[in-house]
């Protein structure tokens, strides 16, 4: 008898880690609009995912260790916070989380447009935000919403980790109203309201905690039943690939799912609280859908379309379900649906500064499009229009494809002019230094090669080994020897001083020998013939 209390517990103990984990780490789930009892502002509070701090859970969790092939598939939760802090450690650089991220992204050449017209359309824009965020009182989001502006010709939108919301030109033209615009930006800020980017993480240590709460009762039946060993072979089969493929590629996109089904119906309240046509939600459910088989060409390649059809229900489910939502929630409201804004997104889009910033990406994208053709003739009048004589304008895209032409013309100092600019614009793209660089080392320009690494360093987040091991090339040949040596040893305190892989010193070093190689005529000599 007191044998079967002691299963009885055990049992328990491996269940409540199955059941514990999910419903501690992800929160509630099934936000379709037949089961959400009364508006979804009502529940926010109850479907927000936790901050990344640890609590006892993680820490629990964090200390089960498994062995052997268990222990690959093994997560620690204060692995992902450390990381986080550590980010905003390197921030120094920078000076907050946002401005690192926008570091990372002109890391993968997606920067911000800047400008006047840019400016003013920001303003707007936050404008909307902060009217949808004020009629709403449970809207809070840390750090607030910055707005960037970016160069892509679809409609669509996206908000990140530490909260930039990005929308590009296209969407811009292609939005009819205040109206659709609040739309975009009430979903996108939803996403922000719930912590869905935290989602990734809290799935992961769920699993664990499935794989954990599994693992407790395979040893529970084999050794307090008395069953074989094919009983825990079972479950630790179940714990092994099938499970965790099948959790990471359904379970957790699942729930990504419905993050997005979240995000729309809470729009509709956001857009109803402050006073907008709450259909306009449909409106940009209709429109994002449609554009899919655009994203889908251009980003196949890439892989991001396998994952966003995983991560995101289709427009159709989306559809039905925030129709269906509006009609149970505001049946008696739609009879005296508001009258969309159109005057003032027309002002402040089509007309004026706002236009003329919008128009310079139009005549940016048909001097793409001549240049493809190898018209060159055209293409230079057509950035030309782009830049509207502002000789000195920093902006990475149209500087870009300015370098580009003025090679294809055989106008090689021209050409790296407009890097150089672009460089010393307030948003540059990776790509700008990355040309940039690799121009002066063709020509040999060794001082100017150190001068534009080191404003690299300073604008992205370039590791030190990295960072060091080519400034060490650039010093040596520049001829400075003693540079290339106070940063050898640099190099080496470095590693020193962060406990990194020891190669980090072996890769500077390497540096070191290989560009004095170089400098001196030796660099293809043999082994023996040194």
């Amino acid at each position: 008898m007191e044998k079967i209390k002691q299963f009885k517990t055990l049992l328990g103990a491996g269940l409540c880690l199955v059941s514990l984990s999910a419903c501690q780490t992800t929160g509630q789930t099934n936000p379709i609009y037949d089961k959400i009892p009364g508006k979804m502002q009502a529940s926010v509070k109850e479907r927000q995912n936790p901050e990344l701090e640890e609590n006892f859970l993680t820490k629990f969790l964090d200390g089960i260790d498994f062995k052997g092939d268990l222990a690959k598939k093994d997560y620690k939760f204060s692995k992902d916070v450390k990381a986080l802090k550590q980010k905003e450690k390197s921030l120094g650089l920078t000076g907050n989380r946002q401005d690192f991220e926008k570091a990372v992204l002109r890391l993968h050449d997606e920067s911000s447009l800047v400008g006047p017209g840019y400016d003013y359309l920001k303003k707007y824009i936050n404008r909307v935000a902060n009217k949808l965020l004020q009629h709403y009182s449970e809207a809070h989001i840390d750090p607030p919403v910055t707005f960037l502006i970016t160069d892509k010709n679809y409609y669509t939108a996206r908000m990140s980790t530490f909260n930039l919301l990005t929308l590009p030109t296209g969407t811009l033209l292609n939005i009819a109203s205040e109206d659709e615009l609040a739309a975009i930006l009430a979903h996108e800020m939803s996403h922000s309201i719930f912590r869905h980017m935290n989602s990734e993480v809290w799935e992961k240590l769920a699993a664990k905690g499935v794989r954990s709460g599994l693992y407790t009762l395979g040893a529970l039946i084999s050794n307090k039943l008395g069953v074989d060993a094919t009983a825990t072979g079972i479950v630790t089969s179940l714990i092994d690939d099938p499970v965790s493929d099948y959790y990471t590629n359904v379970l957790a996109y699942e729930h990504k799912r419905e993050d997005e089904l979240e995000a729309d119906l809470l729009a509709v309240d956001m857009l109803y609280n402050a006073g907008y046509n709450w259909n306009s939600v449909l409106t940009y459910i209709k429109k994002v859908s449609a554009q899919t088989p655009h994203n889908e060409a251009e980003e196949t390649a890439k892989g991001w379309f396998r994952s966003y059809a995983f991560s995101h229900p289709s427009g159709k489910v989306r559809y039905q379900n925030a129709k269906y939502y509006i009609q149970k929630e505001y049946r008696r409201e739609i009879v005296n649906l508001p009258r969309l804004k159109t005057e003032a997104y027309q002002r402040h889009v089509f007309q004026g500064v706002g236009f003329k910033a919008i128009e310079r990406r139009l005549y940016f994208n048909q001097a793409r499009l001549a240049f493809e053709k190898k018209d060159l003739k055209t293409a230079e009048q057509k950035i030309r229009l782009s830049l509207r004589g502002k000789v000195n304008d920093p902006d990475s895209t149209i500087r870009l494809l300015f370098y580009k032409i003025r090679k294809a013309q055989g106008k090689n100092n021209k050409a790296i002019k407009n890097l150089e600019i672009a460089a010393n614009g307030p948003e540059p793209t990776y790509e700008v230094f990355d040309i940039l660089l690799r121009e002066y080392e063709n020509i040999k320009m060794w001082d100017k090669a150190i001068v534009a690494h080191k404003l690299a360093k300073r604008k992205f987040p370039i590791s030190e080994t990295s960072y060091m091991a080519t400034l060490i090339k650039y010093q040596v040949m520049a001829r400075k020897d003693k540079d290339a040596l106070y940063t050898l040893q640099a190099c080496e305190n470095n590693r020193q001083n962060t406990k990194e892989n020891k190669r980090m010193f072996h890769t500077c070093q390497f540096s070191f020998n290989d560009a004095m190689a170089e400098r001196e005529g030796r660099k293809n000599m043999t082994a023996s013939e040194t």
